[in-house]
């Protein structure tokens, strides 16, 4: 049989043309965008495989036959981990991986588990695939479990989906709707017209309406600081907080830094803001937020209770100097909110009514701490 490859090299580019979207113009440190880059990749090179199996399968004699099943092999195996990949892509995309327990990875595992079985069987069965005396490409009794395997997990995705709606913006859930569909139409011409390999051309376009859901990076970061910006920091937690997730918000606000401002200049300023924020990002790696408005946060969700009150004091005695900048010596007051999820805060409403707090102390001290009930005051509804 010969095998109709166009739509594979189509498949190929559209792939390519994706991942250089991906590498260059989105946030590749965030945890979801990772896992996409991780489907992208693995769809590249299935996609190859295919093409490579599908013009040796053409072309196949015997001393090509070893070729033919490692090519056979790559391009299956991968083919059949996509599925568990688009199930954990929604998970952390929702924010729901946060409050999953390793029971249900385990659970999620078991039907790739079984795929890789029958693979490690298939050189003693021909159960998935063989070639016949005619070196011709056939498949096996047990190739219909890869495909029931498969629709379970279109199945478990498409639950996750709908169980998650409120935390997966439009675009994203339209986008995942259409992969899904489009495979099992693909598949279904597929298995009709077998020499023309469509599947992987109409994953790849669905891919790029996914591609087009995810902000850019400069749309997540501060223009000026480089760091998380205001609108990641609302997505975030609000993601965080209708997930139930236990976690700690510091806000740091320099409460005069105004009165610099104008002392200053504003180059001079924006200057003292990036050494503020590069300072906080290098104590919590991708964890600091610049708020605007002179104010600092950052999350901390996965910090124990001692590391959480380490990082405060870090910060407390940071700011409890003079801030050493262009050969200034800068006495900067500040307020540092801890803020913790949800016992201080229920609401993203209530967490930015304290982000966005004018307050100022009229304690001595450079450094106030607020915490617990003090927060009252500062919440909106």
């Amino acid at each position: 049989m010969f095998y109709n490859i166009h739509y594979d090299i189509c498949a190929i580019i559209v792939h390519v043309f994706a991942l250089f979207f991906v590498v260059y113009k989105k946030e590749i440190r965030r945890v979801q965008n990772k896992v996409y880059l991780a489907i992208l990749i693995t769809g590249l090179i299935t996609t190859v495989f295919d093409l490579l199996s599908a013009i040796i399968n053409s072309y196949m004699t015997e001393s090509r036959v070893v070729l033919g099943m490692a090519f056979n092999y790559g391009y299956l195996i991968l083919h059949n981990i996509m599925p568990i990949l688009f199930c954990i892509y929604i998970v952390v995309v929702s924010g729901s991986y946060m409050n999953k327990t390793k029971s249900f990875y385990i659970h999620l595992f078991i039907p790739t588990l079984v795929t890789i079985i029958l693979f490690i069987l298939n050189p003693f069965n021909n159960g998935i695939f063989y070639y016949n005396d005619k070196l011709e490409y056939c498949h096996g009794p047990l190739m219909i479990w890869l495909y029931v395997i498969a629709g379970l997990y279109i199945v478990i995705c498409i639950t996750l989906i709908f169980k998650n709606s409120s935390l997966l913006s439009k675009g994203k859930k339209i986008a995942m709707m259409i992969l899904f569909s489009g495979t099992i139409i693909s598949i279904g011409i597929q298995s009709i017209f077998s020499n023309l390999l469509i599947e992987m051309f109409v994953q790849g376009l669905a891919y790029l309406g996914i591609l087009y859901t995810i902000e850019n990076e400069d749309e997540l970061r501060n223009g000026i600081t480089g760091i998380y910006n205001r609108k990641g920091f609302i997505s975030e937690n609000i993601i965080r907080i209708k997930n139930n997730i236990k976690y700690t918000v510091l806000t740091v606000k320099m409460t005069n830094l105004k009165y610099y401002s104008s002392a200053v200049g504003i180059m001079s300023t924006n200057e003292l803001l990036i050494d503020i924020a590069k300072w906080l990002d290098e104590l919590v790696p991708n964890c600091a937020y610049d708020c605007d408005n002179s104010s600092f946060s950052v999350v901390l969700n996965k910090y124990s209770k001692e590391e959480v009150e380490e990082i405060i004091n870090i910060i407390k005695e940071k700011l409890s100097q003079d801030w050493i900048f262009n050969d200034m010596k800068l006495a900067l007051n500040s307020n540092i909110y801890i803020i913790n999820i949800p016992e201080d805060v229920d609401t993203i409403e209530r967490l930015m009514g304290i982000v966005d707090s004018e307050y100022e102390s009229e304690s001595d001290n450079k450094v106030t701490l607020i915490s617990g009930e003090k927060l009252n005051m500062f919440q909106r509804e």
